[in-house]
């Protein structure tokens, strides 16, 4: 589908291309290895430093003589006739413009960082590095060249922010930026998108395509030739101005972590039978016993009933409503009242607010408070918690993250950890990876993993760690996998009597401020996974003396990228840091993923000598990782399918009523 740009100028959306498999996929995993080549790597790196040395000489030009070099470029971009050399040239009038309006000239790696999105690359590029204005710098080129250019930031605070500081830069490059958030009217929205650069998250800007889709529904046909015989009538009523060119920034959590269920708009459908008997069934699953009459497996989230559950669950059917006493139903319905039991725990994967089930990411430990369960499963917890039944939700449209990015003609982003997931970037997404090198070398210290017996054992030597650094004056991370950890933390050092931020899902708003301030003296932080992502953590010049952040990580996530993310929090821009990861036979990560030979392997370590224990720790949890990461892939995977296969079923539709 093709949103419009401008009536005289439509931009085309490309088909997104089929996933391979098989003998496919290792040829076309060979492809994407050979886009991040070294030769062209090198040849990268030589151009950013010509480039860098030529926006040096521009510096002696009048601002006069400037804006007739961006005047001349703009026109060249706009009428796609540019090469290497105008692309070079560009990018060091960008990088003048940048110091004479920022007071920042950007550094040889970002203008790298810059010139590997512009051929499409997803780039790695170290915490502190200066990715914001990297993402600002490439984003001019295509806005020059009249091209809808969205730049994606994991949050509302961070797209405002952005926006907001680059737009001295833009100014003077003669553009217009905006940013759209959710708390925008559709008006105030429409504005936003028709700037020349727009920043906005992932999960707003597919909403807002997915409303203009519905107020395209009508049309058998929403092609570009269609919208362009309507007339201006129908483009004013959509919000986007077309899509064309995004620019991620944190792609990992936008493309991975966040593309793990699709985007479903939805309203609410009363059904007075379906919250009756979710009630029923949560007045009789009471009465099921694990072992017994069912058995859970937690990795999988899935109950399967024995004999003498099915047996049970005949006895107690006159107790539902009619509706639910076949077979098929009232499994169903008694499944999803046990996934709410078992599954799904308060400050873990949710929270209660105002009354309401909030959702928290669970690699993130963001709160999603426009999202919810699908089929009675939101209901079945908010019985669980006694809570107000909410009406089930009846779906208007749905996406999926991954079939949405795969529309773009130019794609593109950044990330501190790209290489955990490179070949789904590839196989997903047509991204291959290219890794930019630090501009400063890193001083961070890896400290030697510690292992323990028990979960009180760990907590114990997590409070002595903190004590022991604190008295030092340095500042301290402390990395929690859940919000109900993170609480038991928080109340451990106050019964220390020890000052510290909280950081979790529930204090989302407050999290920038709190990140930007974790790095003063004395300072501890304690924070949920991956919250304040894209706020800097500063050092102070005294802290740099006392071996700057220390950042702990409590216990091992699903994903390597995740831990890497929280190291890389330390040691930015060559500040000395260091990080230290605490793990026992008991986390849940291991109990979920971890072989039974790990698990007796990891137990035994406890008592080993302390030379030998972290080499074979480590490689225990990263064989549980990696299990984990390959679920979650195949997850997102099984979801792309059948996002395109209701895609082809709906064009198969409308081809069959014509």
């Amino acid at each position: 589908m093709s949103l419009p740009y401008e009536s005289s100028q439509a931009i085309q959306i490309t088909t997104p291309e089929q996933v391979y498999s098989g003998l496919d996929a290792w040829c076309h995993k060979l492809a994407g290895k050979y886009h991040s080549r070294l030769p062209l790597f090198k040849q990268l790196q030589k151009r950013s430093m010509a480039i860098h040395e030529r926006s040096l000489e521009l510096s002696e030009l009048s601002e006069k003589q400037l804006q007739k070099k961006i005047t001349t470029l703009r026109e060249v971009f706009r009428c796609r006739r540019d090469s290497d050399t105008d692309i070079d040239e560009a990018f060091a009038v960008i990088a003048e413009i940048s110091f004479r309006s920022m007071a920042m000239r950007p550094y040889p790696v970002q203008l790298m960082g810059g010139l590997c999105m512009q051929q499409g690359f997803l780039i790695e590029m170290s915490t502190g590095e200066g990715k914001s204005l990297t993402a600002a710098i490439s984003a001019i080129i295509p806005a020059w060249a009249g091209r809808p250019c969205h730049v994606l930031t994991v949050n509302d605070y961070l797209a405002a922010r952005d926006a907001e500081e680059s737009i001295p830069l833009f100014k003077r490059c003669g553009l217009t930026v905006g940013s759209a958030i959710e708390s925008m009217k559709p008006e105030e929205l429409k504005t936003a998108y028709r700037q020349n650069v727009v920043y906005t998250t992932a999960k707003q800007l597919l909403a807002d395509f997915l409303k203009d889709r519905i107020t395209l529904s009508n049309l058998d046909h929403p092609g570009r030739q269609m919208l362009k015989s309507l007339g201006r009538s129908t483009e004013n009523n959509l919000l986007l101005n077309g899509i064309d060119t995004a620019i991620i920034d944190e792609a990992d959590s936008i493309l991975v972590d966040e593309a793990v269920s699709p985007l479903i708009i939805s309203q609410p459908k009363p059904n007075k039978m379906l919250e009756d008997a979710i009630l029923s069934a949560h007045k009789i699953v009471s009465q099921f016993q694990e072992i017994k009459d069912f058995t859970a497996e937690h990795t999988h989230k899935t109950v399967t009933f024995t004999q003498s559950g099915v047996t049970l669950l005949k006895k107690l059917k006159e107790q539902l409503p009619p509706i639910w006493q076949g077979e098929k139903r009232r499994q169903e319905l008694i499944t999803q009242a046990l996934s709410g039991r078992l599954f799904f725990h308060r400050d873990k994967q949710y929270v209660v607010e105002e009354g309401k089930i909030v959702i928290v990411d669970e690699y993130t430990g963001r709160l999603m408070p426009s999202r919810s369960w699908s089929h009675g499963l939101h209901q079945a917890v908010e019985a669980k918690e006694g809570l107000e039944i909410s009406p089930p939700s009846e779906t208007i449209a749905r996406l999926s993250f991954q079939n949405f990015f795969r529309l773009f003609n130019n794609l593109s982003g950044m990330t501190g950890t790209a290489g955990e997931s490179a070949q789904e970037f590839w196989q997903i997404y047509r991204l291959p990876i290219m890794s930019i090198p630090n501009h400063r070398t890193p001083q961070r210290q890896e400290w030697p993993v510690r292992i323990f017996k028990d979960r009180e054992t760990k907590w114990q030597a997590v409070e002595a760690s903190i004590l022991k650094v604190h008295q030092t004056g340095r500042p301290i991370l402390v990395g929690m996998r859940s919000v109900k950890d993170s609480e038991e933390l928080a109340e451990r050092l106050t019964n220390l009597k020890l000052d510290f931020d909280l950081l979790n899902a529930t204090k989302h708003e407050e999290e920038a401020e709190i990140v930007s301030r974790a790095g003063h003296q004395g300072k501890i932080t304690i924070a949920t996974n991956i919250a304040g992502r894209g706020t800097d953590i500063k050092l102070p010049s005294d802290i740099k003396e006392l071996g700057g952040l220390h950042v702990i990580i409590t216990e091992g996530n699903e994903s390597a990228r995740v831990d890497r993310q929280l190291i890389g929090r330390c040691g930015r821009q060559g500040d000395p840091g260091s990080h230290q990861l605490f793990i026992a036979p008991c986390d849940e990560m291991i109990e979920q993923y971890g072989s039974k030979f790990n698990k007796l392997r990891l137990k035994r370590l406890v008592t080993s000598e302390a030379s030998k224990t972290a080499l074979k720790s480590e490689k225990i949890l990263k064989q549980s990782q990696s299990k984990a990461e390959k679920m979650a892939y195949g997850q997102r995977k099984n979801i792309l399918q059948m996002d395109t296969w209701l895609e082809d079923s709906l064009s198969f539709g409308q081809k069959s009523r014509n």
